[in-house]
């Protein structure tokens, strides 16, 4: 699975490969190029924000405010594990 964020960088990538590349102006490839490099930049963030949301609705369902962050970061690893990553 990718986040959301994965699948727009994707679609910038099938888009500089597809027949749009070859009829788009330098202004259009200009700034879907800026696109995915703002997607990029945003990356972490939304990784941050997937697992504190994980680790909130944990805490919330369980009633435990123990529960360690370690938990949150392993179901993000494990949910939008990349093909690169799979063994």
């Amino acid at each position: 699975m990718q986040t959301s964020l994965e699948v727009l960088i994707k679609w910038v990538d099938d888009m500089n490969n597809s027949v749009f590349a070859l009829s788009a102006s330098e202004v259009e490839l200009k700034m879907l190029q800026q696109f995915k490099a703002k997607c990029q930049s945003l990356l972490l963030a939304e990784r941050r924000i997937i697992i504190d949301a994980h680790s909130h609705g944990m805490r919330f369902i369980t009633g435990n405010t123990k529960i360690p962050q370690d938990v949150s970061e392993h179901y993000f690893n494990e949910t939008f594990k990349h093909e690169d990553q799979i063994q």
